[in-house]
């Protein structure tokens, strides 16, 4: 890839933290990575006791920290992607190997989770009808915390919500690898010959 000449775009990508940024939500991603694989070790075998919040929902604190876990990931993973995407709208087509790494990821379970994210994060204007649901929602959320279902299954984290799967751990690996492109593409564009 070669390297961008314009001064201008090489000051406004420094100015929008890509040096700095990517990488350290790459990092999170990783550490969510890790949390996620210790929490699927300490599943195994276990029978997770409820407990109750405000005196009307019981949940066990595995399915909190999996759900809290869960979504650092999912804003990691977003974070990444949002990246991706700005990088490339600056630069162009000047590096077609970051267009498919971004494609790859979407056409993986990068495009779940990018639903998943969203449901999350609006979960409240989703149940109230506030939002259009999307396309891959076969079911309106109800509730959310009692609806999301953090599944071991085959050596993997399922994520599972009104209608969503993605598995969690390919997810990650998926992440990791459009990181790695992203960086790729930015040290050969950014650093001069």
């Amino acid at each position: 890839m070669p390297f961008i000449e314009d001064e201008h775009t090489r000051a406004k990508l420094m100015k929008a933290g890509f040096g700095r940024g990517f990488p350290f939500w790459a990092a999170a991603v990783a550490l969510q990575a890790e949390r996620l694989v210790d929490l699927l070790r300490r599943y195994e075998g276990e029978f997770p006791v409820p407990f109750t919040v405000s005196g009307q929902h019981r949940f066990t604190a595995w399915h909190v920290q999996a759900l809290a876990d869960v979504h650092y990931l999912l804003l990691g993973v977003r974070h990444i992607l949002r990246y991706a995407r700005e990088f490339k709208r600056l630069i162009g087509n000047v590096d077609p190997r970051l267009g498919v790494a971004i494609n790859t990821f979407m056409t993986g379970c990068g495009k779940q989770a990018e639903t998943f994210r969203g449901v999350l994060e609006h979960w409240d204007e989703y149940s109230l009808g506030d939002k259009k649901l999307p396309r891959e929602m076969t079911r309106p959320p109800d509730e959310f915390a009692g609806q999301v279902q953090v599944i071991p299954r085959d050596d993997e984290l399922y994520i599972s919500y009104a209608g969503i799967e993605f598995p969690a751990v390919e997810l990650i690996t998926d992440t990791l690898q459009l990181a790695e492109a992203l960086e790729l593409s930015w040290s050969e564009s950014i650093t001069a010959p």
